[in-house]
């Protein structure tokens, strides 16, 4: 009952949303999806998405990892705030234009390609955090490695973007 409430709760369009119709990936934070994900195959685990947007496309160009204190379970997972926020201002200094917080990607053990009541309200800080929305990723091995990618609007209201690379 409580999965089903919630999801009539949420909504997935399928039109372009105006502020995102493409994300792109840099080969490195690919690699540092796959990584993690492939580490933490039994738990949830995720990273932060860092870069630039611009005309609709959201250009993702690294990814942080949840952190060394970060803790892992079947069900949720948690950043290490204080680990992410100072690799964040590092790992920005190295490029010639400051990367933004863009949003993160998460993986629920399994095939589960929804997001959770729990995601829906970690949403709301990431989507405060970015200022513009915020890009979600999902991340499953079913039995091949994909990702669904979403844009989360301040509504908590999730765009389904047909467009990555």
């Amino acid at each position: 009952m409580f999965f089903s409430q919630r999801f009539n709760k949420q909504k997935y369009y399928s039109e372009i949303n105006p502020n995102c119709d493409k994300i792109v990936l840099s080969d490195r934070a690919y690699a540092t999806i796959i990584a993690e994900a492939y580490q933490r195959i039994n738990t949830e685990t995720g990273g932060i998405l860092l870069g630039h947007y611009d005309n609709g496309t959201w250009f993702v160009v690294e990814v942080i990892d949840p952190g060394m204190k970060a803790s892992y379970s079947t069900v949720e997972f948690e950043y290490d705030g204080e680990y992410v926020t100072h690799l964040l201002k590092k790992v920005s200094r190295i490029y010639k234009y400051e990367l933004h917080f863009l949003g993160a990607w998460h993986r629920h053990p399994g095939s589960m390609d929804t997001f959770s009541h729990t995601d829906d309200i970690a949403h709301k800080n990431i989507v405060k955090w970015a200022g513009n929305g915020a890009i979600s990723l999902l991340v499953n091995f079913d039995p091949n490695f994909r990702i669904s990618p979403y844009y989360v609007d301040d509504s908590i209201n999730y765009w389904k973007i047909k467009n990555l690379y």
